[in-house]
């Protein structure tokens, strides 16, 4: 009687709930199941992929796991109520898939992911990574290399000159707690798989022998993830192209939970839902301090960079074309500014959006002898010292805007939400603490 998986059973190991494996979503942070959820929630979004790495999944499958009965068509517990064979002899489910719920995998030995070996875990991340993710190759961009117009961003929206030759560039924006001091001490910003500073990606697990990353070839090229239709979060380094589309990072829906799509509407009831991981505040709506509506606003900063140089464009793989690139890495003396800001949220739903109000007071402008840095020329760093002003400025005084994420970008004009208090329009003169205590401005 088989025992084994095989090819039949790919498509039913690809809708496996990893909590049937041990993979649970309590796992530590970059532990190995959690490692293993971000390779596997992309690879099982492309079926037909998934199935090219069978040879190494089945491995896997085979080495820590026993055959669950009801998925061997020659056992008397075989699943018929449940499974069907394919025209193509795999299994698949009849219902599209509950049923996976119910299925019970009887591990070979031990804790499978205390046990499990190096070299096994390292093959099946690497069949994953490869069947979820899109590789491009840095090899192929950069100076005196032929450009491919269908991935390559080439950097050239903005241009100053003075005797000599142009210099070309395009502004973007890159959200970061740190302070300017701490990137410039890291080394500026770097992808998660290249920072060794303080031992950085040793503590991510990304220097082990089982990781994909450990491999410097692999680590160097930029990958794309198929799955999210975005880019890979520990190889690149995504810079938005638009203020107000970076604005909307960290989306908040899923910390927002707790208040399920309910506003408070006296001070006490606030005081009542508030969580300390996400609290709420109050929302000052008249200019003499009298009104308040009861809302969770939250304080972020995006850095000003200057892109100067070939990366991959990620709105060229996408559908649906979101105004990023990514980069492998930005030195320091690419940062331009800061803009600090509070964004106060409509409700606890991404698509009600947020208002965006500029917090000046932490705010860190342009200066000259960072843009001469850049271009090592006087009076070319003067004429980007003016463009990248100008910039900073335009954006602080963009503020206050109404904007939410999409697909595409930050909503704007007919299409951005305005925050609401009732059934009319407000607008936001301060932001307070529940216990009174000033957060902006």
């Amino acid at each position: 009687m088989p025992t084994r998986f095989s090819e039949e059973h790919i498509e039913l190991i690809r809708m496996i709930p990893l909590d049937r494996i041990g993979v649970l979503p309590s796992a530590p942070q970059w532990s190995k199941q959690f490692w293993f959820r971000y390779f596997w929630q992309e690879a099982i979004a492309r079926p037909s992929e998934f199935r090219a790495q069978s040879e190494r999944i089945l491995d896997f499958f085979n080495e820590t796991f026993f055959l669950p009965e009801r998925w061997n068509q020659e056992d008397e517990n075989f699943d018929s109520d449940e499974l069907r064979v394919r025209e193509d002899n795999v299994l698949i489910y009849k219902s599209g898939g509950p049923g996976a719920r119910h299925t019970r995998f009887r591990a070979k030995r031990g804790e499978v992911w205390n046990s499990i070996g190096n070299d096994s875990l390292l093959s099946i991340l690497t069949a994953l990574l490869h069947a979820g993710f899109t590789r491009i190759r840095v090899a192929n961009m950069g100076h005196g290399k032929p450009q491919d117009s269908s991935i390559t961003f080439a950097a050239n929206s903005h241009s100053v000159q003075s005797d000599g030759p142009a210099y070309k560039f395009d502004i973007g924006w890159r959200g970061d707690g740190r302070t300017l001091h701490e990137i410039s001490q890291a080394g500026g910003f770097l992808c998660r798989a290249e920072s060794d500073y303080q031992g950085f990606a040793a503590r991510c697990n990304l220097r082990e022998d089982w990781h994909p990353f450990n491999d410097q070839q692999t680590r160097a090229d930029y990958w794309y993830r198929e799955g999210q239709s975005d880019n890979c979060l520990h190889t690149t380094i995504s810079v938005a192209l638009e203020f107000q589309t970076a604005a909307t990072f960290p989306l908040t829906e899923q910390k927002l939970k707790y208040l399920s799509g309910h506003n408070p509407a006296t001070a006490q009831e606030a005081q009542q839902l508030s969580k300390a991981e996400a609290p709420l505040k109050a929302i000052g709506i008249s200019a003499d301090g009298r009104d308040a509506i009861y809302r969770y606003a939250d304080r972020q900063q995006l850095y000003m960079v200057i892109i100067d140089s070939e990366c991959f464009d990620t709105r060229k793989q996408q559908k649906e074309r979101f105004p990023e690139i990514a980069v492998k890495q930005l030195p320091a003396t690419r940062i331009m500014a800061c803009v600090s800001f509070v964004r106060v949220f409509h409700g606890s739903e991404d698509d009600q959006g947020f208002t965006a109000l500029c917090d000046r007071a932490r705010c860190t402008a342009p200066t000259l002898d960072r843009c001469i840095a850049v271009c090592s020329d006087r009076a070319l760093g003067t004429l980007l010292y003016r463009r990248v002003q100008r910039a900073y400025d335009d954006t602080c005084n963009s503020m206050p805007f109404g904007t939410k994420w999409t697909p595409s970008g930050a909503a704007t004009g007919i299409m951005k939400p305005r925050l609401m208090a009732g059934r009319a329009a407000a607008t936001v003169y301060t932001v307070k603490e529940l216990g009174g205590n000033a957060f902006w401005p």
